[in-house]
């Protein structure tokens, strides 16, 4: 399914998606969910902005050309698999990994307000050489018998968090090739 134009729904629960590709910039007026893959590739300088509305999308989350994806509030952006955004404006969103059936690759550099994986069994596998900065909380919590993952895409080479915000709650989560800046955790 591909949307000629901005996204423009009514208010109310969240419009359903499968798997949705926005060729175009706009103001997102509802929550989004969907259960597979969401692709924004809004052309040049086009920005999907998610006003103060939740986005949940089940599989790959992924953005071409020079789109931009802004949060404006401090709603949640769920994502169950990729993360393959190249700009992204967080505001005082909270990012959420689940989905303990898939790994999630995140590709690049970002800055997240609030950064979260409560999923047992989650694997979350980072860009080599690449930073992420996290200004609010980094809250990662897995299970004694099921550990969330924290690893490099690229084994042996080393990915970097900076915990800016100096705020967290971790337990329960293996951790390779990994350093932070910052604050400790």
């Amino acid at each position: 399914l591909t949307d000629p134009g901005p996204l423009i729904a009514t208010k109310g629960a969240p419009e359903p998606f499968y798997s949705l590709v926005l060729e175009a910039g706009g103001t997102l007026t509802t929550p989004l969910q969907g259960d597979h893959d969401l692709t924004v590739a809004a052309g040049a300088a086009g920005t999907l902005d998610l006003g103060t509305n939740a986005l949940t999308v089940g599989r790959h989350l992924t953005q071409v050309l020079a789109a931009v994806l802004t949060a404006a509030g401090s709603q949640d952006i769920t994502v169950g698999g990729n993360w393959n955004i190249t700009s992204f404006w967080a505001g005082t969103s909270r990012v959420v990994f689940n989905n303990a059936g898939q790994d999630s690759n995140i590709s690049g550099s970002h800055t997240f307000h609030d950064f979260s994986c409560t999923t047992p069994g989650k694997k979350l596998r980072f860009q080599a050489g690449a930073t992420q900065t996290v200004t609010g909380s980094f809250v990662v919590t897995g299970t004694s018998a099921s550990h969330v993952e924290l690893l490099s895409q690229t084994p042996g080479a080393q990915w970097t968090l900076d915990n800016a915000g100096n705020s967290e709650s971790v337990s329960f989560v293996s951790v390779q090739d990994s350093a932070v800046l910052g604050h400790d955790i």
